[in-house]
């Protein structure tokens, strides 16, 4: 055993010589042992190497070809179910304010529709005013138009459903509405005493609201941000009904779209409220 281990250990010189010259360009002074140590660390870590590029191999594309496209898979469904909602979200849209255009619909078929308001026990309520009541009711009755249409326009007076600066107009035959700048949030108040009839999102418009008030009046409030009012709701004028953004197709800047027909026929919002 000692013989073998000396053998292993005795050292010699590898050396290399230029074959015309014969000078000598480099030597190793090693061993057997020290050889076969070597010759096993290289072995180990070529190991090691394709051990761990066969293990990816296997793991990568098993992650790119089935997990990849299960998400992917998973994208398109969520997408489809949102084009989905949103157009039956237009659709019923379209049918509401067919009917409310053809006088099918009426202020007071909605609200015998949704009869909770007879619901409550109004004489639990205070009917004094408070002094913020008071000093909002002092603001509404000064922001009451006074310019009126027709003598049906003497039953209602409307508000403006926020402040800022008109950017367009009314025409008749290309922009039936009043278009308002305003900083994105800003609170939209209701400009009457109406009937939710469509609260919901379109791809043109954005959130919008629609208000079904008496004589046939109904207001449209487009590319809101976000609404805090539902179908069926009544709203009390000057109520809160959302706030302002700029969403929709139909939108270069946040601003309010804000429409008012009576009887199948558009009517310009400057006719009938101070801004």
């Amino acid at each position: 055993m000692k013989k073998i281990f000396k053998r292993l250990t005795k050292k010699f010189k590898l050396s290399a010589t230029d074959s015309k010259t014969f000078t000598q360009k480099w030597e190793i002074k090693t061993s057997i042992l020290q050889i076969i140590s070597l010759s096993l660390l290289l072995i180990f870590f070529l190991a090691y190497l394709l051990s761990w590029a066969f293990r990816n191999q296997n793991l990568y594309p098993n992650y790119n070809s089935k997990t990849l496209n299960r998400i992917e898979l998973d994208k398109q469904s969520s997408e489809l179910l949102q084009l989905e909602k949103q157009l039956n979200q237009q659709s019923l849209y379209l049918q509401q304010v067919k009917k409310v255009l053809n006088g099918e619909i009426h202020a007071d078929t909605l609200t015998k529709k949704y009869p909770k308001i007879e619901d409550m026990d109004l004489s639990k309520l205070s009917t004094k005013l408070s002094g913020k009541e008071k000093k909002l009711n002092a603001k509404v009755k000064e922001s009451m138009t006074t310019h009126l249409l027709d003598e049906q326009l003497n039953t209602l007076n409307f508000i403006a459903p926020l402040k800022g600066k008109i950017s367009q107009g009314f025409n008749f035959q290309n922009h039936k509405a009043t278009d308002i700048v305003c900083k994105e949030g800003t609170p939209i108040k209701a400009i009457q005493n109406g009937t939710v009839l469509f609260a919901g999102f379109t791809q043109k418009d954005g959130y919008m609201l629609i208000l079904l008030h008496s004589n046939n009046y109904v207001s449209l409030y487009k590319h809101c941000e976000i609404l805090f009012k539902k179908e069926g709701d009544f709203v009390q004028l000057g109520e809160l009904i959302g706030l302002s953004g700029n969403l929709g197709e139909n939108t270069d800047g946040p601003h309010l779209h804000l429409e008012i027909w009576q009887n199948n026929t558009a009517i310009d919002p400057q006719n009938i409220i101070q801004f």
